[in-house]
């Protein structure tokens, strides 16, 4: 408005219902955008102005502005000729066309159509981000040439300044809501060339209306392209941004850590069917039964120290460890099936007939189901339709269909039937036994031949890292620099985010460490604000501790 109008009385109460407008546009668009976690960017904006601009045709009382027509005498108010002399110096720089243009598109997005701003806009884009600074250029250039290419009077081009969409729109695509990459330069350069062309499409709409076009054409592909790719974290290489750090480089580090501190973690934690130490008999791929469609499974029994499966005489189905043992659920879900009445089988006898013996399918999701076979006839403690929760005890441990002795059947699967193809999914967390040395593993295949068991929690850390929204904690401590000692005091309130992200908040310092906390582990993903608050030292510790 400052832009366009002299200031007077009603100039600033239009200034005031715009400023309400765009807070209702917002609002608006904020309640239709965020349904698919996308960004609002500058639409309000741009539909206030067309509002400003289409209802002043008949305000009388509001007048255009000559600001911004007489450079120099403006110049001149403000600095004097020293400061003529400096505008004219740089004026006087014999750039070329493009660079002038590039130029000149940095200075447009804050409505300084001058090299001047532009040049300053460029160091502090350099300061503060290599990667959007030179994603800036390689937006730039590609739409200019492609422009220049399809029509050479680069008259259209430099009138309104139309570069900066292409700025905004590689930065925002290459290094702002997608992890920068080269893939994510690449996809910069189409959307450039996608500007353009809806640049040049609107431009003819709305030259009518005699509504200038702004940044809705970068705001338009950047929104169609997320929309795009929003359905999948990852499309031919293109990750989108998950945790925004406002910062290129930021994200692209984010990203690398947790890849590397989280990249097997998956969606649905699927935990081992029982409890104590098992013994992994056949494995994936194993030779007796688990080949082709059926390869990504497990076999479980129970052993003592000799790893013999039994104890003598090992005649009967009851000298065996693991049968009639509780199997237990190994995730959240519903009962989806369940087979039995089919006998057990005596040592070293099979059914042949029933090849899985009496089963249970639980589904998890949708196209994602779990399945535990070869159960104790009659044992089952729950029924179809029935809702389990991880750990749950939900049969025992038998010897029917086509098992020679007890053990139990574990896979994963994308269809409900008894005789589905497996799914090669890993477990989320459990601990393999090497002699007197454990070894955890997260989002792994536990292998053939491995003594095994789950990761059994401890009420007293449980207890002090649950962490539930609302509760408050306050520490007194002394920091000491040099010869001075002071006592502070903290206060950290725990807090629960829209996107259901939990984090421990210090109002005094601003700061802000997230954590997630899913019953089997307790740890720190991101910390925001001031690393010498006691909440950035305890973050670290934690952090350490987890990671240990």
């Amino acid at each position: 408005m400052g832009l366009y109008f002299n200031y007077s009385i009603a100039f600033f109460i239009l200034l005031i219902v715009c400023c309400f407008m765009c807070v209702v546009f917002t609002k608006a668009i904020i309640v239709v955008l965020t349904k698919y976690e996308l960004p609002v960017l500058s639409l309000p904006f741009v539909f206030t102005v067309w509002m400003l601009l289409l209802s002043t045709k008949d305000f009388s009382a509001i007048h255009l502005t000559e600001r911004g027509i007489y450079t120099y005498n403006e110049l001149f108010s403000v600095g004097g000729l020293s400061l003529v002399n400096a505008y004219d110096s740089v004026n006087e720089l014999h750039f070329p066309v493009i660079v002038q243009a590039y130029f000149k598109s940095l200075g447009a997005i804050y409505f300084q159509y001058n090299i001047i701003a532009g040049i300053l806009i460029a160091i502090g884009l350099l300061i503060y981000s290599r990667i959007a600074f030179t994603l800036s250029i390689v937006g730039f250039v590609t739409g200019f040439y492609f422009f220049y290419f399809f029509n050479e009077d680069l008259a259209h081009f430099t009138y309104g300044y139309i570069g900066f969409n292409y700025i905004l729109a590689a930065i925002s695509l290459g290094g702002y809501y997608i992890i920068p990459s080269r893939k994510s330069y690449l996809l910069a350069i189409a959307a450039a060339t996608a500007i353009a062309i809806l640049h040049s499409a609107l431009g003819y709409l709305f030259i009518k209306l005699q509504l200038p076009l702004f940044s809705l054409p970068s705001s338009m592909v950047i929104i169609i392209i997320l929309l795009t790719l929003k359905n999948r974290q990852e499309v031919k290489g293109l990750q989108l941004v998950t945790i925004q750090k406002y910062s290129p480089e930021k994200n692209l580090y984010n990203h690398a850590l947790r890849s590397e501190r989280f990249k097997n973690d998956t969606y649905f934690h699927i935990h081992l069917p029982f409890y104590g130490e098992w013994y992994i008999s056949q494995g994936h791929d194993g030779g007796i039964t688990h080949l082709d469609d059926w390869k990504y499974a497990w076999d479980f029994v129970v052993t003592d120290e000799m790893k013999k499966t039994f104890r003598l005489p090992g005649m009967q189905l009851t000298d065996y460890y693991c049968y009639n043992v509780p199997v237990v659920a190994p995730a959240y879900g519903y009962v989806y099936d369940i087979v039995d009445g089919i006998a057990d089988n005596p040592v070293g006898g099979v059914d042949v007939n029933h090849n899985w013996g009496n089963t249970i399918i639980i589904k998890h999701a949708d196209h994602f189901y779990s399945k535990i076979s070869h159960i104790k006839e009659g044992s089952f403690k729950v029924k179809i339709g029935d809702y389990v929760k991880k750990g749950d005890i939900i049969a025992n441990c038998g010897n029917s269909g086509r098992s020679p002795e007890p053990h139990i059947h574990f896979q994963l699967q994308t269809t409900p039937f008894i005789d589905s193809k497996t799914l090669k999914y890993p477990i989320s967390y459990y601990i393999i036994r090497n002699y007197k040395t454990y070894e955890f593993h997260s989002f792994d295949y536990p292998l053939e031949q491995s003594a095994i068991m789950g990761v059994s929690t401890t009420p007293l850390i449980v207890n002090a890292f649950k962490f539930i929204p609302g509760e408050i904690f306050s520490f007194e401590f002394t920091r000491t620099k040099g010869s001075i000692s002071k006592t502070l005091i903290e206060k950290w309130e725990v807090f629960t985010d829209a996107w259901n992200n939990s984090y421990l908040y210090c109002a005094a310092t601003n700061s802000s460490a997230y954590f997630v906390n899913n019953g089997t582990l307790h740890y720190f993903t991101d910390f925001f604000g001031d690393k010498e608050s006691l909440l950035y030292y305890f973050y670290l510790a934690a952090r350490y501790f987890c990671n240990s």
